[in-house]
């Protein structure tokens, strides 16, 4: 079954695709931090976007996620993915390493691959203008909505 915040970031996706005459980008599930870190990152070796959503969060009502980025010109998904987590002391789980998880701890992450790098940028920006994750700080459209 697909929670709600899967299904609201693939249409947003699916919406951004449209209005730009696209074919539609490949969205992955959801990549449980807990369960599936022995498998890579999803579209780990594209370039494209990723969402990060909290256990409460992705199961919500609203679907709110905690932070969109990117991975483009100079990495992939899945070594930009890294540098947001690492192994835990018993290497069972990733863990976050910044200090902005610590009020709200990641659980999921969704990734959209793009077929270009420099698609990414721009759809990212849609997403944050869209979707206006709680922790993303930088982004245009998030720069002139504060």
């Amino acid at each position: 079954m697909k929670t709600r915040a899967q299904i609201k970031l693939r249409q947003t996706v699916i919406e951004y695709c449209r209005l730009h005459g696209l074919a539609p980008f490949e969205v992955s599930g959801l990549y449980d931090l807990q369960h599936d870190c022995s498998r890579p990152f999803p579209n780990c070796g594209k370039p494209g976007v990723y969402a990060i959503f909290s256990e409460t969060g992705v199961y919500s009502e609203t679907g709110e996620g905690l932070y969109i980025g990117k991975a483009s010109l100079r990495n992939k998904l899945g070594p930009r993915l890294c540098g947001h987590f690492i192994w835990n002391n018993e290497r069972t789980m990733l863990v976050p390493t910044m200090k902005r998880w610590e009020d709200t701890p990641p659980r999921y992450v969704q990734t959209i691959a793009t077929r270009n790098p420099y698609e990414a940028p721009s759809l990212e920006e849609y997403l944050l203008l869209k979707l206006q994750p709680q922790k993303n700080r930088s982004g245009v459209y998030s720069r002139i909505l504060q």
